[in-house]
């Protein structure tokens, strides 16, 4: 296992018309983080862990694994690019443009495709498996659930389901949030399982789009890490008694390329917990905003898939 990605989020209290401040950071194993840059976001590694996507100031760039040596594959002073989604072979990036829709891209470079055109906002990019379709949340102006859609590289749209933070594991199941809850169903099926029920929608911030995610996939696909009662809990996703992980004050998990380990955070700390459950390790701290009025939270991590020298 390599190095773990993740934003760390600053907001003024009680300044609603201000905008969060975040910091992108790479850290290795007790290592203290090296900053990606300041209002870099959703940082992702690429499949083979050699590359780092992600957003900043409204384009999307890519880097070296520690966040050195970057370079923008989008680029405009009237248009705003963000969520960064990697294809399953690492050759091509996918990307939401604000209402414009969603895009495609080589990773080395070269010309944009748009895969879909929208005027509503579009975020939760999530491939499919094989690489063949992307999907996604399209939010409209009703202030009701988002529709999840999934849309072929042809371009090919169908509807998914409904709700936010989706995600595609590697054995095809298709996970999202709504209002009531966390959901895992295959995709194009009518039957949906509900893992977690929600009295409320957790960490609720006013950005969703440094909202933290309550949960991560397995590597092979088959079980989900997720956030309740503030502890990180274990299931499969075809059915069966979740178990808790960790003790309270835990949030937003991510599993270790390996699936031997999922990562969490507890206030300022990163930690790592065995997946059958253990002992927690420290494996960073997460450096403050020097701002102490305002709250901080920690989102979008993302653990590299094998340590590089690059």
């Amino acid at each position: 296992n390599g190095r773990i990605a993740f934003a760390a989020v600053s907001w003024a209290s009680g300044c609603g018309d201000c905008d969060p401040s975040t910091t992108g950071w790479t850290a290795a194993r007790g290592a203290r983080p090296a900053a990606i840059s300041y209002r870099a976001s959703q940082p992702t590694f690429s499949p083979d862990g050699s590359r780092l996507a992600f957003a900043q100031s409204g384009d999307i760039y890519v880097a070296r694994p520690d966040g050195s040596r970057r370079r923008a594959l989008t680029r405009g002073f009237y248009q705003y690019d963000s969520e960064p989604a990697w294809s399953p072979r690492g050759d091509k990036l996918a990307f939401s443009r604000y209402g414009r829709g969603l895009f495609v891209v080589g990773t080395r470079g070269g010309t944009l495709r748009r895969l879909f055109s929208t005027n509503s906002e579009t975020s939760d990019l999530a491939w499919a498996p094989s690489g063949a379709e992307l999907a996604f949340a399209e939010y409209g102006l009703s202030g009701e659930d988002a529709v999840i859609r999934g849309v072929a590289l042809d371009g090919t749209l169908r509807e998914l389901g409904s709700g936010w933070h989706v995600s595609w594991s590697a054995a095809g199941w298709l996970a999202y949030e709504r209002a009531d809850g966390l959901f895992v169903a295959h995709p194009g099926s009518a039957a949906e399982r509900r893992l977690v029920p929600f009295v409320q929608r957790p960490l609720d911030f006013v950005y969703d789009y440094v909202e933290p995610r309550i949960y991560s996939w397995s590597p092979e696909g088959e079980r989900i890490a997720f956030a309740r009662g503030g502890r990180i809990h274990v299931a499969r996703a075809a059915g069966g008694t979740a178990r808790p992980i960790t003790s309270r004050g835990a949030c937003c998990p991510q599993w270790s390329p390996d699936g031997r380990l999922v990562a969490f955070v507890r206030g300022r700390r990163i930690l790592a917990v065995p997946a059958r459950g253990g002992r927690s390790r420290l494996f960073t701290r997460v450096p403050g905003a020097g701002c102490p009025d305002c709250d901080e939270w920690v989102a979008d991590l993302d653990w590299q898939a094998r340590p590089s020298n690059r």
